[in-house]
């Protein structure tokens, strides 16, 4: 009876199990049919599932990934990857083209969200692309050519911009979607015109503006009606400047009751530039300017403007102001990405209205004029770049010194324990070689020598550490120089004190494993006569600590010490020593 209730109770338990994972796929599935036309009802299915139901990894992540998309047809911006990266982990090794290409741009949007990284932003969005293109969803290549190019459009690459934002206006057209149709071709128009294709930005943005005007959304209508009059302007020798202004007031009165928008005033001030009435142009960029500088933006480019203005009324004090107030701005903002103060000119506000401006002081015949603006241009420039140059090599040689600094300290430090190892070596070399061969007087030599040589440093240290340290840093390199130059010499007389001293183990070492280097051998030598590895390190004259780390990996690697095993380079070397020594008192060998 009791056998009988327990199948019972394990049958109903497969059976509920089943059950509840039918009904988890049949949501799913609901919430996945009516994801485009219905996204808030698929957003509840999913919000009120059981997250604790979703017992395999691949319902985990079909969830994630719907929830997802749910969120992102709702408007809702979310800068969490907790959804998205559950969804990403699982679809990038199974699941359709479709379902990756979801998974990578939902992260990709995460990220934009987030914190804006561009790089990650496109690796994600490349990888939703090219998945993408094996599938129908014309609306989603859409979407990520759109964004892919915004990102490029941000750093400047706006031919990659202009190619990707082709795309979007194929992929929206097709689809007949307006909005999405209007901003990308607005964006393909502004491309266009910072390439100089003039041609074809012209009717890209007379396009997007009928859509602007279909779908009444006069913000953008008015953003693009800015663009084609600023091409209309930078080419004026063809458009008539004061039809122009006559046709831009005409849209003010249909779109915006006569009033021209504050960000319109740049342009403002341009065309009264071009009418050469420079008073009223001051008058439009001053507000410009007043209207954007505020703490969380600046109109960098403004004060720029002003002082080409201020330059045309002859007023040098205020145009000098004007350009000193740009230039330290435009530093500030942009100093890990600016190469030099005129090529972030032309890559941010493409100085064309420096060209202009100097272009027609040059028709004028005003060379003295001329040649103040640029004066002031070229010494702030060289004084930025003079003062850069100097700060840079200031920190660098700082760090340089206080490595040396460091290597000085750690000398003082082994200065004891290395003059007890050389007396140490002396008396076992004195023991064993009674003749004092040349060789053995030399390495005694070579090794007094380094040490002494730290004592000297330690010296210098205290005399020029402070007050003088360009002169410490020559004298430090003068030693370095000196010492490296022996290292050869010292290195072969090493290593045949070390075999006299532990019975010809380098020798051993050079015969089983014919691939360790002179240097390594050395290396091994110092260890057999007892030096540690901060000692070793002074007496090769390393002023990088990490030197003789890298140096020891190799050495355990040619010698098949695996990290594994626990045993030291060290302790591997004493037991070879003492193998060979056990083998010399019996008579043999290893």
């Amino acid at each position: 009876m009791r056998l009988r209730n327990i199948f019972i109770l394990l049958f109903a338990a497969l059976t509920f199990g089943c059950g509840q994972s039918k009904h988890i796929r049949q949501s799913l599935d609901r919430a996945s049919s009516i994801m485009n036309e219905q996204p808030d009802s698929a957003r509840a299915i999913l919000a009120n599932m059981e997250r604790s139901a979703l017992k395999s990894r691949a319902l985990r992540a079909r969830h994630a990934l719907l929830y997802s998309q749910a969120l992102d047809k709702c408007y809702v911006d979310t800068d969490n990857d907790s959804l998205t990266s559950v969804a990403l982990d699982y679809y990038k090794s199974h699941g359709t083209d479709h379902e990756k290409a979801l998974a990578y741009y939902y992260n990709g949007i995460v990220v934009l969200n987030k914190n804006g990284e561009t790089e990650q932003i496109i690796d994600n969005m490349v990888a939703a692309q090219h998945y993408a293109e094996n599938t129908d969803d014309t609306y989603l290549k859409g979407l990520i050519s759109f964004i892919v190019g915004k990102q490029y459009y941000n750093q400047l690459s706006f031919e990659e911009a202009l190619s990707n934002f082709d795309i979007a206006v194929t992929c929206f057209r097709e689809l007949d979607l307006k909005q999405n149709l209007l901003f990308s071709l607005q964006y393909k128009g502004i491309s266009q015109n910072i390439l100089n294709m003039y041609n074809e930005a012209i009717p890209t943005l007379y396009n997007a503006r009928d859509l602007a005007i279909e779908t009444n959304n006069i913000k953008i209508l008015l953003n693009i009606f800015q663009n084609i009059y600023s091409i209309k302007i930078d080419n004026s020798d063809i458009h008539d400047i004061h039809k122009i202004k006559e046709e831009f007031y005409e849209v003010y009165n249909k779109y915006n009751n006569g009033n021209i928008p504050t960000y319109h005033y740049p342009l403002w001030a341009n065309i009264h530039m071009k009418l050469g009435d420079y008073n009223t142009a001051k008058q439009y960029i001053t507000k410009s300017i007043e209207y954007f500088d505020t703490p969380r933006k600046i109109n960098v480019g403004g004060h720029y403007r002003l002082a080409q203005i201020e330059h045309k009324l002859n007023n040098d004090n205020e145009a000098y102001n004007s350009l000193k107030k740009y230039i330290d701005l435009k530093d500030s903002l942009d100093t890990e990405k600016e190469k030099s103060l005129v090529q972030s000119l032309e890559q941010k506000y493409k100085a064309k209205y420096l060209k202009e401006s100097l272009e027609q002081l040059q028709k004028q015949h005003r060379m003295t004029n001329t040649i103040y603006a640029l004066s002031v241009i070229l010494a702030l420039i060289v004084g930025v770049f003079t003062f850069r140059r100097y700060r840079h090599a200031a920190k660098e040689r700082a760090r340089k010194i206080e490595e040396l600094e460091q290597y000085v300290e750690q000398g003082n430090s082994k200065y004891t324990e290395l003059q007890e190892k050389y007396n140490t070596i002396a008396k076992e070399i004195e023991r064993l070689d009674k003749n004092k061969s040349q060789q053995s007087s030399r390495v005694l030599d070579v090794l007094k020598n380094r040490i002494e040589s730290l004592q000297t440093l330690s010296n210098l240290a205290a005399t020029y550490g402070v007050t003088n340290t360009s002169k410490f840093y020559n004298k430090f390199q003068e030693h370095i120089r000196l010492s490296n130059n022996k290292n050869q010499e010292l290195m072969a007389d090493v290593i045949t004190i070390a075999d006299l001293l532990n019975y010809g183990v380098i020798t051993h070492l050079r015969k089983c494993h014919p691939s360790l280097t002179d240097y390594e051998l050395c290396y091994c030598a110092f260890i057999t006569l007892g030096f540690g590895t901060e000692s070793i390190r002074l007496l090769f004259n390393h002023s990088n600590i990490n030197s003789i780390y890298t140096t020891r990996a190799k050495i355990r690697n040619k010698l098949g010490i695996s990290n594994t095993l626990g045993v030291s380079l060290e302790g591997y070397i004493e037991e070879m020593c003492e193998k060979l020594k056990s083998a010399e008192i019996e008579g043999g060998g290893i």
